[in-house]
């Protein structure tokens, strides 16, 4: 948030209070008297859980200020009446575009290339690959997932897509095909990621189905780290039946994976796929409104 946002918030609302850090034991105190509390889940050190929740007495509204939300115990809220709103869509350009930056510059070798000195070129170790005629493969196919999508089929590539909801329309439109998961890792070059986090799709790339992705495959991940099995993916990155990965986030973060960080084949970006200038403004702008249709009784984007 910068300078002329927070000034805007608070010109906006009363008695608001902004805090440059993340919400943790040393400053919730300051806090547990707010009818609204406004996150950014990025950073945060404490999960809004039952443990954290039940310390505010007088809470009735929480805005997240992104799509996720798995940080919070919706379970408790509803209890309690507490109302959660999010901002559901606000990035699906840049972390397409995101994903592409992850693909391009695996495929034509770019960070070996730019480490290159001028009289060091070797053409033969830094030969790429098309991506015209290969197979995508997209694991989720909602507003992220048919961006990414769309952006393939410029690229003259066949695009399969894994989803639990089909969406016929954008099918037909985007020309592509819906397949079984496991169908998808066999026949894809390149598999990328962008689904949702919850119990259903925790580690929904694991040990076993790894074992079936297809031999020499590019990984990349711009979704949530937990969607792939740390270990599994380490270690089919060892034997190269993954041949490179581009990741924009890790299971539980990247101080708990040095191990992959230090993978010769790993590209990682520290998750950055949706920090545009655009996509901080949208989310500030919705997370405006959301707290002002709040305070004036009207709902808006409530999970």
């Amino acid at each position: 948030m910068n300078g002329a946002q927070k000034k805007l918030l608070e010109n906006s609302f009363e008695d608001v209070r902004v805090f440059s850090r993340a919400m943790d034991l040393q400053n919730i105190n300051e806090v547990l008297d707010s009818d609204i509390l406004v996150s950014r889940p990025r950073g945060m050190k404490l999960n809004f859980n039952r443990a954290t929740l039940s310390k505010f007495k007088n809470l009735k509204y929480i805005c997240v200020m992104s799509t996720g939300f798995d940080h919070i115990d919706l379970d408790y809220c509803k209890e309690k009446g507490i109302i959660v709103s999010n901002v559901p869509s606000y990035s699906e350009s840049s972390v397409a575009e995101q994903t592409f930056a992850l693909i391009l510059a695996i495929s034509r070798k770019i960070p070996s290339s730019v480490r290159l000195k001028k009289d060091e070129f070797n053409l033969d170790k830094i030969k790429g690959f098309d991506l015209h005629g290969k197979i995508l493969g997209v694991i989720g196919s909602g507003k992220i997932g048919l961006e990414v999508i769309k952006i393939a089929k410029g690229f003259g590539m066949k695009v399969l897509a894994y989803d639990v909801v089909f969406n016929d329309v954008a099918r037909r439109e985007l020309d592509y095909e819906y397949v079984s998961l496991d169908d998808l890792l066999r026949s894809s070059d390149i598999v990328s990621i962008h689904a949702p986090y919850n119990k259903h799709t925790y580690h929904m790339l694991n040990k076993d189905n790894l074992a079936i992705i297809k031999k020499g495959v590019v990984l990349i991940n711009t979704s949530r780290g937990e969607l792939i099995e740390s270990k599994a993916l380490l270690d089919n990155l060892k034997t190269s039946r993954i041949s490179f990965a581009g990741l924009d986030v890790l299971e539980k973060g990247f101080k708990f994976n040095k191990n992959l960080m230090k993978m010769r084949n790993v590209l990682i970006t520290p998750h950055n796929a949706s920090n545009t200038v655009e996509s901080k403004k949208k989310v500030f702008d919705e997370t405006l409104e959301n707290m002002r249709s709040f305070i004036n009784g009207e709902m808006r984007n409530i999970i």
